[in-house]
């Protein structure tokens, strides 16, 4: 007799419900528009601590990338950007690191 009969009931492994769906283990990117950097002051550091303190994202999130946008301010940059963010940051006196 297989050690895992179990008398002629259903086996344990068919009276739990099965688990349905999927959640990844990578964390999720929020994507943030240049234009919304505005809020920040001539020459401020932008980063995720800056970000979250003027409240331009929640403190759950764990990533953000600078995407399109336009902005007239010299900012630094401390995030992951997109090449036409770096470019457009550079034009206005900035800098992306």
């Amino acid at each position: 007799m297989p050690v895992t009969f179990e008398g002629g009931r259903q086996p344990l492994v068919r009276q739990l419900p099965k688990s349905r769906g999927f959640r990844s283990l990578n964390d999720k990117v929020l994507a943030l528009s240049l234009s919304k950097l505005s809020v920040f002051n001539e020459g401020e550091t932008v980063d995720l601590k800056a970000l979250k303190d003027k409240g331009l994202v929640d403190s759950g999130v764990l990533k953000v990338k600078i995407l399109k946008g336009e902005i007239k301010k010299k900012l630094n940059i401390m995030l992951p950007v997109s090449a036409s963010v770096k470019a457009e940051v550079e034009k206005a006196g900035g800098t992306v690191k």
